[in-house]
């Protein structure tokens, strides 16, 4: 039995179901890596349709950002974030996929939709985006967590409910 708090215990079947329906599942019953494991959650990213040539605008930016994730990735160091800020439809998301064509590693994305094309909740995605990262610490890995604002935007108000951000972070 794993304990999840003081309060109430559960199995490890259960647990496992708080990422995606039938994930303990497949866990349980299917041979095969994380990735298959994980399918229903997160997604291998597709090739970019752009190239780094397709923002001359950012090359400030990306002559100082390549080369830190190059090193990032050479040394593997842990906990790296970037943000990529912006309106809807500027290309954040191929900037990402072509970041990480370029750097020539895997690049997985945090689904926002499940099976059905129903969208999924911030606090779902926020497990599924710490078990992925669990999965994969051992190789050169991207993970796109994109519209992360379903995490930071999901509580109801000022004196309201805290948001999925608020009630995860440490202290």
């Amino acid at each position: 039995m794993v304990v999840l708090d003081r309060r109430r215990s559960h199995d490890l079947k259960d647990m496992l179901d708080l990422l995606s329906s039938g994930f303990a599942d497949k866990l349980m019953s299917e041979s095969g890596s994380p990735v298959d494991w994980l399918r229903d959650m997160v997604v291998s990213s597709s090739l970019p349709h752009l190239t780094l040539a397709d923002y001359p605008y950012l090359k400030d930016t990306l002559d100082f950002l390549l080369p830190y994730l190059q090193q990032i990735l050479r040394t593997r160091q842990k906990g790296v974030n970037v943000f990529l800020y912006g309106i809807p439809g500027t290309g954040k998301t191929q900037l990402a996929r072509v970041l990480a064509h370029h750097l020539a590693c895997t690049m997985y994305e945090i689904a926002s939709e499940d099976e059905d094309g129903d969208p999924v909740d911030g606090a779902q995605r926020l497990r599924a985006f710490r078990t992925a990262q669990a999965f994969f610490q051992k190789s050169p890995t991207l993970m796109l967590f994109d519209e992360v604002e379903d995490v930071f935007n999901d509580g109801n108000g000022f004196f309201g409910r805290k948001s999925t951000a608020q009630t995860r972070k440490l202290g």
